[in-house]
C-alpha cells in the first residue's frame, strides 16, 4: 500500500489529467462561461483551486477511511481510483481522439485503466512515474490562469475625439440584437416579411430600410456580437469583453448619449460606463459552480451517460434552469421602461436571448410541453442532425412556433414607444447575431458546406429618425456594417479603422464576397457577394413546413378535422404488436385554454415489437387534431405532435390515438389507445 503523502501527490497528478486539464481546456476554449457568471479574478482563483484540488482531496479522504477500517480494502480501493482515472484519460483520447464508438472506446479504457492499475500496485517505477507527474500537475491551473486572466491582443486606444455633430447629440438610439433568429423564418415564399405569421415585424418594416441581403460573420455569439458593436471582423483569439474590443458602439456613443446597456454574453461596455444588467437573470456563487459540476460531467462522462446531464450548448449559464426562470416578456417590458427615463439622448441596447431555445412559447406567449423533455430537440447527435427529416421539421415548427412569439414581444415592444411619443424620433437597429440550420445531416449550430444560407442569412433593419416610408435593399451587406451604419445616421466620424462600412453607402463598390469564422470550427469561409444556396434554401424552408400549415406538419393532413369511426378498435393482434405510454396522460383531465401553461405538446413512447409502427393520428374529443410519425432514437420508437390552440376547450378533453393504415389511396383509422 502506498504511504500517504506519496500517494496524495499521486491521486492529484491522476485527478490533473483526468479532471483537471480536460475542464481547463473547455474553459479556456469558451470564455462566454465566465462572462455570463460575472466571474471576478477572486471568483476565478476560487474555480481554479476547486477544479484542481476538489477532486483529489475527496477520493484521498474517501481512501483514508477505508483504509483505517481495513488497510487491504484501502489498497484494493488504491488500485481502483488508479484504474477508474486512468480509464478516464484512455476514454477521452479514444472517443474524442482516435474516433472509436463509445462501446469500443470504453473497453479500451476499461482495459487500460485496469492493466494500469496492477502495474501500478507492483512496480516501484510505475508509482515513482506518478508521483513526478503529481508534482508536476500544478502546472495545469497555474497556465489555466494565465491564459484566463491575460488580456486579450486588443487595438490600440486611440486619442482622438470622434468628430461630432449636433444630430448625434439629438438623436436617441435602440439597438435590438435577437439571438439565432435566421433570415429563412422571418420570410414567406417570396422572400418577403411573412405578414400574416408576424404581423409586428411586417409593420415596423413598412417605416424602416430592410437590408435583406445581410449575413452574420460567424455563426457563434461571441464572435458574432462583438463583430456588430465593433465593425471589425471577428478573430479567435479575442474575448468577448472591453478589454478585447475598447473601440466599439458604446465607447463612440458615450461622450453624447446615456448608456442603458444589457448584454447577455459579451461585456464590451467598460464597467465605469454601463452598470452591469443583464436581461437573462443573474449568477449566484451556488449556480457557478453548479454549472461548473454539469460541465466537468460533460467533460469526464462518456456519451450515453452525458446525455443524462443537462445540456450545455444552448446557453452558458443556468443549465438546471427551466424556461420559467428567463422570463423574456418581463426582460422586454423593462428594457421598454427604460428607455427614455433618464433624460435624452439614450443609447439602449438589449442583447436578448430570442428566438434561442428551449422553444417553449406558442405565439400567444403560453407555454407547452416540459423542461425536461424540450430543452434539447429530437434527432441531435452533438452538434449534427440525424439523417432523417422529420427530427429537423419537427424542431423548426416548435421554432416558429417561438418566432411567433417574439414577433408578440416585438410588437407589443414598439406599441409602448408610439404610445410614449419615444417611436418617430428614434434610430431603431433591429438584427440577429446568426442563424441556425434544420437541414438533416447537417450542422445545426455550426458553419458548414450545406446550411449557410440558414445560418448567416440574419435579419437587418435601420429605422431612421422620422422615417415613414420603409424599402429593402438587396446590396451585400455583413453585420460588422452595423456600427458604421449607426455611426452614419448620427453623423459621427469614427476616428478608428473599421472593416465594416454604413449600408447606406452607395458611394463605395459593392463589397465582392462575403466571409464567416466559424465559432466552432475556427475556419473561415468565402462565399460571392449573395448565397448562391439561398433560394435552395427557402424552398426547402417551404418544403419542409408550407405557409399557413404550422399545425399541418404531420403525414396525412387530409384526416385533419375527420371523426374516426366508433366500431374501429385495434384487434388483439394490434395490440400485442405495438403499444402506447404517452408522457403526460393526464395532461387533458383539466383544461384551461386561458393558463399560462397548455398541453398541445402530445408525445409519447411506442412499444413496437414486430415492424416499425404506423403512423398515429391523435383525437380530441373525437376529432382528428393532429398525426404523427414515428421515428426510431435511441433503440426507443417515439412521436410527437403539436395541437392547434385552438382546438382545446375549457374542463375534460378525451384524447385518442389511433393507427393511421393506408390501402391504396385510402386510410382507415384503428384505435390504439
Amino acid at each position: 500500500m502506498v504511504s500517504g503523502s506519496r500517494w496524495a501527490v499521486q491521486l492529484a497528478g491522476l485527478c490533473a489529467f483526468a479532471i483537471a486539464q480536460p475542464v481547463f481546456d473547455v474553459l479556456n476554449r469558451h470564455p462566454e462561461f465566465f462572462i455570463a457568471h460575472d466571474v471576478s479574478p477572486a471568483d476565478l482563483t476560487g474555480i481554479t483551486v476547486v477544479i484542481f484540488l476538489v477532486p483529489p482531496v475527496l477520493l484521498f479522504s474517501i481512501e483514508r477511511v477505508v483504509s483505517l477500517a481495513d488497510t487491504r480494502s484501502g489498497r484494493m480501493l488504491q488500485s481502483g481510483f488508479v484504474a477508474l482515472l486512468v480509464a478516464i484519460v484512455t476514454s477521452q483520447l479514444a472517443l474524442r481522439a482516435l474516433g472509436l464508438g463509445e462501446r469500443e472506446g470504453l473497453a479500451l479504457a476499461g482495459s487500460c485503466g485496469l492493466l494500469v492499475a496492477l502495474v501500478y500496485q507492483r512496480n516501484a517505477t510505475t508509482r515513482r512515474v506518478a508521483w513526478l507527474l503529481g508534482l508536476l500537475s500544478p502546472v495545469f491551473p497555474i497556465a489555466f490562469l494565465l491564459q484566463a486572466a491575460a488580456p486579450s491582443p486588443d487595438e490600440a486606444m486611440t486619442t482622438e475625439e470622434p468628430a461630432q455633430t449636433e444630430r448625434a447629440a439629438d438623436v436617441p438610439v435602440i439597438v435590438l440584437v435577437f439571438d439565432e433568429f435566421p433570415l429563412l423564418s422571418m420570410v414567406d415564399a417570396d422572400n418577403q416579411i411573412d405578414a400574416a405569421r408576424l404581423p409586428a415585424f411586417a409593420r415596423f418594416a413598412r417605416s424602416a430600410t430592410w437590408f435583406r441581403n445581410t449575413t452574420s460573420v460567424s455563426d457563434g455569439t461571441s464572435l458574432a456580437v462583438p463583430a456588430i458593436l465593433t465593425g471589425r471582423r471577428p478573430r479567435t483569439d479575442r474575448k468577448p469583453d472591453f478589454a478585447s474590443h475598447p473601440q466599439n458602439l458604446f465607447t463612440l456613443l458615450a461622450p453624447t448619449h446615456r448608456l442603458d446597456v444589457r448584454e447577455s454574453l459579451t461585456r464590451l461596455c467598460p464597467e465605469h460606463l454601463c452598470e452591469t444588467r443583464r436581461p437573462q437573470g443573474g449568477a449566484t456563487t451556488a449556480s457557478l459552480f453548479l454549472d461548473l459540476s454539469i460541465v466537468a460531467g460533460h467533460v469526464i462522462a462518456p456519451p450515453s451517460l452525458s446525455r443524462r446531464l443537462p445540456p450545455i450548448d444552448d446557453r452558458w449559464e443556468g443549465f438546471t434552469q427551466n424556461a420559467d426562470d428567463l422570463p423574456a416578456a418581463e426582460i422586454f417590458a423593462d428594457f421598454a421602461r427604460g428607455i427614455g427615463n433618464r433624460g435624452l439622448p439614450t443609447l439602449d441596447y438589449l442583447h436578448i436571448l430570442l428566438p434561442h431555445g428551449p422553444w417553449q412559447h406558442l405565439p400567444s406567449g403560453q407555454r407547452y410541453g416540459s423542461e425536461a423533455r424540450l430543452r434539447r430537440p429530437h434527432g441531435l447527435d452533438g452538434l449534427r442532425w440525424a439523417a432523417n427529416p422529420l427530427f429537423g421539421k419537427l424542431a423548426l415548427q416548435r421554432h416558429l412556433l417561438e418566432v411567433g412569439y417574439v414577433d408578440r414581444l416585438f410588437g407589443e415592444f414598439i406599441r409602448s414607444l408610439k404610445t410614449r411619443g419615444l417611436y418617430d424620433a428614434a434610430l431603431i437597429i433591429v438584427v440577429a447575431d446568426h442563424g441556425i440550420s434544420f437541414s438533416p445531416a447537417t450542422k445545426w449550430r455550426a458553419l458548414d458546406d450545406r446550411n449557410a444560407a440558414e445560418l448567416m442569412a440574419v435579419p437587418f433593419f435601420v429605422k431612421a429618425p422620422h422615417q415613414e416610408v420603409g424599402r429593402f435593399v438587396d446590396r451585400n451587406v455583413e453585420t460588422i456594417d452595423v456600427f458604421p451604419t449607426i455611426a452614419e445616421q448620427l453623423g459621427i466620424e469614427i476616428p478608428w479603422p473599421v472593416d465594416g462600412r454604413s449600408a447606406f453607402d452607395v458611394t463605395l463598390p459593392e463589397r465582392p464576397s462575403k466571409r464567416a469564422l466559424s465559432f466552432y470550427s475556427r475556419r473561415e469561409r468565402v462565399f460571392g457577394p449573395s448565397l448562391e444556396d439561398y433560394p435552395r434554401a427557402l424552398a426547402e424552408r417551404f418544403d419542409r413546413i408550407a405557409a399557413g400549415e404550422l399545425y399541418r406538419v404531420g403525414p396525412h393532413p387530409e384526416l385533419l378535422g375527420r371523426s374516426p369511426p366508433a366500431d374501429r378498435s385495434a384487434g388483439e393482434d394490434e395490440l400485442r404488436r405495438a403499444t402506447i405510454d404517452l408522457d403526460d396522460p393526464t395532461a387533458f383531465d383539466e383544461v384551461d385554454p386561458a393558463a399560462p401553461w397548455l398541453p398541445v405538446y402530445v408525445s409519447g413512447r411506442i412499444d413496437a415489437v414486430d415492424a416499425p409502427p404506423e403512423p398515429l393520428a391523435i383525437t380530441l374529443a373525437g376529432v382528428v387534431r393532429a398525426t404523427a410519425m414515428p421515428f426510431l432514437e435511441k433503440g426507443e420508437w417515439r412521436f410527437v405532435a403539436i395541437l392547434p390552440p385552438d382546438v382545446l376547450t375549457q374542463g375534460r378533453s378525451p384524447l385518442g390515438l389511433w393507427w393511421i393504415e393506408t390501402e391504396g389511396a385510402e386510410q382507415s383509422l384503428i384505435r390504439a389507445l
